[in-house]
């Protein structure tokens, strides 16, 4: 699920002008993937960390597993897309990468 706050109104010369996302993984059975949830929020509307968990919890309940990292990431776009790691062609920062694997990891097991 993603909340984004475009932040169109802020000035553009302003290092707080970077327009912020929200997102958190959730499970689904393989018969019922779907497309990301997006929703167009302001950043003070962002759905709270209190709130996300449960629904994370019941999502994998529902579907008979244990969720293995709750957790919500909350940052601006630059650096959700900006890569720290160097030698590489990868736009994402290291968090987001190593959340990406975590994840897949809980589903397909060590990619390693």
């Amino acid at each position: 699920i993603i909340e984004i706050d475009h932040n169109e109104n802020a000035d553009p010369n302003d290092f707080s002008s970077d327009p912020w996302i929200q997102y958190y993984y959730i499970a689904s059975s393989t018969s019922d993937i779907s497309l990301p949830l997006i929703e167009r929020k302001a950043k003070e509307n962002f759905t709270d960390h209190e709130e996300i968990i449960p629904k994370i919890e019941d999502s994998y309940a529902k579907q008979g597993r244990k969720a293995n990292h709750l957790s919500t990431t909350r940052t601006s776009f630059t650096i959700c897309t900006t890569a720290r790691r160097t030698g590489t062609n990868d736009p994402l920062s290291d968090y987001v990468y190593n959340s990406i694997e975590n994840s897949l990891e809980d589903v397909f097991g060590s990619l390693r």
